[in-house]
């Protein structure tokens, strides 16, 4: 059956002007002059053979039928957008993926080039995250981030569990060998670096070992860094110790540059990816090669 509808663009016009309650406004959304909107709300009242706006032109009001078809109006145009953008991004080679800051920086980014050299067409745009909202799937494809062990997650989010969390003490290699540490207890006798957002970290490492973090040694006395990254940069500068999740500075014990002198002990959480229930095929292939890679995490 054939539709006859007014313009289109008259359409538009006039669900903009509606919404917004202004010309003006509704002529900045369609980057368009406020002559522009009025002609083309008047195009459709002419099309219609009635008014949809009374009032002055400074305070317009939408009459009884403008009423009755603008929210319809906005209710189509809100299925003609969620349609287009569907299909858009089912044929995207973008993937949008929220992680925290410095398990981007020092863990998902340098492997980011592996995956690239797999999947050369696969677009990784990254944001970084400083703390967990509900409303991250609706804006990306995946959400990296901590949980503890068995919590729960939305049903309408599937989660994949990556690797479990492990934290210990690591420091430079200079400091190492200028300090003997050969049990626990000997890590108490160097400057020991804190981080703002995993506050818990040397409690939650000094417990599994029976030790309690000194009065000299606590948070207030000392003045903790922001995030992860700068506390590992002050311990890679060998300014004190740090306790950190293994997976954050595998890299840097590989290559020599920390030591971690008395390993890693479990902290009772995991790393997992969220995604939607439903996974565009590029969704899936960077699930596919994430798990590989948290294999090289996994004790």
């Amino acid at each position: 059956m054939a539709r006859r509808l007014p313009p289109l663009n008259a359409l538009l016009a006039f669900e903009a002007a509606a919404r917004c309650g202004r010309m003006t406004e509704a002529a900045s959304e369609l980057y368009v002059t406020p002559g522009a909107v009025s002609r083309q709300v008047k195009n459709l009242e002419q099309s219609l053979g009635f008014p949809l706006f009374e009032g002055t032109k400074n305070r317009p009001v939408l009459t009884a039928a403008g009423q009755a078809l603008a929210p319809k109006l906005s209710l189509a145009f809100d299925h003609l957008h969620s349609a287009v953008q569907a299909v858009t991004s089912q044929n995207s080679n973008v993937l949008h993926v929220a992680c925290y800051n410095t398990l981007a920086a020092k863990w998902l980014l340098p492997r980011l080039p592996l995956l690239a050299t797999r999947y050369p067409s696969i677009d990784v745009q990254l944001n970084a995250m400083t703390h967990v909202d509900s409303k991250l799937l609706q804006t990306h494809d995946a959400v990296l981030m901590a949980q503890s062990v068995g919590g729960l997650i939305d049903a309408d989010v599937r989660c994949t569990v990556l690797f479990a969390e492990a934290l210990g003490p690591v420091m430079s290699a200079d400091l190492y060998q200028r300090i003997q540490i050969q049990k626990p207890r000997d890590i108490l006798k160097l400057p020991l670096l804190h981080t703002r957002t995993r506050a818990e970290a040397w409690d939650t490492w000094l417990q599994v070992h029976g030790l309690t973090l000194p009065v000299t040694k606590s948070k207030t006395a000392m003045q903790p860094f922001q995030h992860y990254y700068f506390s590992l940069e002050a311990a890679l500068r060998g300014q004190g110790v740090c306790v950190a999740p293994s997976h954050l500075v595998m890299d840097d014990l590989a290559a020599g540059r920390l030591v971690a002198p008395l390993g890693f002990v479990p902290s009772g959480l995991q790393y997992v990816l969220l995604t939607k229930i439903m996974l565009r095929p590029i969704v899936s292939k960077f699930c596919d090669w994430l798990m590989a890679e948290a294999e090289q995490v996994r004790p």
